[in-house]
């Protein structure tokens, strides 16, 4: 499934709760320059870490909190990994943004909080 161009159309990824780990592919770029997913966190303190890597274009990664206001981001640019390790989350609503450009990519998202 696609997931959703913002905050309202997020993919939802449910059973994330901690520990969770997963792998995600998916493309941005062109018309579609933003993907969205949403996950509630319901354990205190937990652990976040994300790493994005972009196929054959720049993408960006950032976490955002309910409302969109950015937490954390990597912005590396190039097909370089981006990364937002290690960020300590409480229990609430938290959405993952990938951002590319007008350039197509294809991208592996890995999401892990514990």
């Amino acid at each position: 499934q696609d997931p959703g161009a913002t905050l309202s159309t997020a993919y939802l990824l449910e059973n994330a709760f901690s520990p969770f780990n997963t792998l995600i592919g998916g493309s941005v770029g062109g018309s579609d320059t933003d993907d969205y997913y949403g996950f509630d966190l319901t354990a205190e303190d937990s652990s976040f870490n994300a790493q994005l890597t972009p196929f054959s274009a720049n993408a960006d990664l950032y976490l955002l909190n309910s409302s969109g206001t950015t937490i954390a981001s990597s912005t590396v640019g190039s097909t370089a990994l981006d990364s937002i390790p290690s960020t300590s989350l409480t229990a609430g609503t938290y959405f993952v943004r990938i951002s590319g450009s007008s350039s197509n990519t294809g991208y592996s998202l890995n999401l892990s909080f514990v």
